[in-house]
């Protein structure tokens, strides 16, 4: 199943819990504005002034630790338990140290979901093992992040799969989530950094290589590739 959301060609719609594109003024109106544009509500909640600026069809800077976004909802659980979740993002990191995202809960005590530096965390322990998790320093990257609840974790990167090392482990997502922190730790510490075009947030649904493929397609026009 596929829609258009403002690009020539569509994106996997099944599953699809957040959308924001700051290359889309109904998404991206201005500074300090990030609209979710799946109708669920999660919107990007800003921390100092993340840039918004028209290259490569639209991003975000946050660069600086002063200002980036996360994405939450206070009423609803942005990646609830029990099910398996796909976090998808367009993004050019700045560095290879720190956090690409970490989520958690209400009262930023738990870590359910991070990048840190090459690993990706569920409930607190490491699934996989990989460089190519931060993306491609200063370069343009979409990186799928799959829990596939029961299983394993997964993820791809400008469509092809990512090869994890250490990945074992069931996957077992049982502690809802409600933020996600871009960049950043849910305390605010260990900075990532880079820019931001777009988070796309599935629920319900753990990604394959060619659902991937299609989301990738739908937009890499915008970024060169």
């Amino acid at each position: 199943m596929g829609m258009f959301i403002g690009t020539p060609k569509p994106i996997v719609m099944d599953g699809l819990q957040c959308f924001l594109d700051a290359g889309n003024s109904a998404s991206a109106p201005g500074n300090n504005t990030w609209l979710d544009l799946s109708g669920n509500g999660f919107n990007g909640s800003v921390t100092g002034t993340p840039t918004l600026n028209t290259t490569d069809g639209g991003t975000f800077d946050c660069t600086n630790a002063s200002h980036t976004f996360d994405v939450h909802d206070a009423s609803s659980d942005l990646m609830p338990s029990g099910q398996s979740f796909t976090i998808n993002l367009w993004f050019k990191p700045s560095t290879s140290n720190g956090f690409v995202f970490e989520g958690g809960n209400s009262t930023n005590t738990l870590s359910s979901v991070a990048i840190e530096s090459s690993i990706f965390y569920i409930g607190g322990s490491g699934r996989g093992t990989s460089t190519d998790l931060r993306g491609t320093t200063n370069q343009w990257n979409f990186i799928s992040y799959v829990a596939d609840h029961g299983s394993t974790a997964k993820a791809f990167k400008n469509g092809s799969a990512i090869t994890m090392t250490s990945n074992s482990g069931t996957v077992n997502n049982n502690k809802a989530q409600n933020k996600l922190f871009m960049f950043k730790r849910l305390n605010g510490g260990s900075f990532g950094g880079g820019t931001l075009s777009m988070i796309q947030i599935y629920t319900n649904k753990a990604f394959t290589l060619a659902e991937h493929t299609q989301n990738y397609n739908a937009h890499k026009h915008r970024f060169g590739l």
